[in-house]
């Protein structure tokens, strides 16, 4: 609790806690310096083997060209003056160690590829529930699906009950 308050992670704790209970995943970026980003699984893929150890992870960011090196940002934008432009980044393990490099519009950013210890990695991809064979985790609500369309079909009708008795009680003349 100490290093989350000394290192502001709180928010980003709260917003990768609510990811893993809705939908069963996030992927945390927890470098050594910069402090945790999280992303939503809209935003990368994550592929596991029969154990459940990570094999690949691909990342989408959406960033300003003016964020990029200046030969990269040269070659792709010298034809086009985007605001936004997509980086990739890829991880992928080949031994006891993660590969991980950036590339924008197919052009890798030499200035980002690198290596990690498997046990070291900044990418920590989060599951709710482990499911032998699948790459994705379940989420809570997954658990409780059934019992919450109950709970709405119930909802519902004591809405339209209370609609239908106020209803009643305007027709009739005291």
């Amino acid at each position: 609790m100490d290093e989350i308050s000394r290192e502001t992670y709180r928010t980003a704790l709260h917003e990768a806690l609510k990811h893993l209970i809705i939908s069963g995943n996030a992927l945390i970026y927890l470098p050594e310096e910069g402090g945790m980003r999280v992303f939503r699984p809209d935003r990368y893929v994550v592929k596991r083997d029969a154990m459940g150890n990570v094999t690949h992870i691909a990342v989408k960011e959406t960033v300003a060209p003016f964020m990029l090196p200046e030969e990269v940002r040269d070659e792709v934008y010298k034809e086009s003056k985007e605001n936004n432009c997509d980086l990739y980044t890829s991880i992928v393990r080949e031994g006891d160690k993660f590969i991980v490099q950036q590339d924008v519009k197919g052009i890798v950013i030499e200035e980002s590829k690198g290596s990690y210890p498997v046990d070291k990695s900044p990418w920590i991809p989060l599951r709710y529930t482990r499911i032998d064979g699948e790459d994705y985790g379940r989420g809570f609500v997954e658990e409780y699906i059934g019992d919450l369309k109950s709970l709405e079909a119930l909802t519902k009708a004591i809405v339209e009950g209370s609609a239908a008795a106020a209803k009643v009680l305007f027709m009739i003349n005291p």
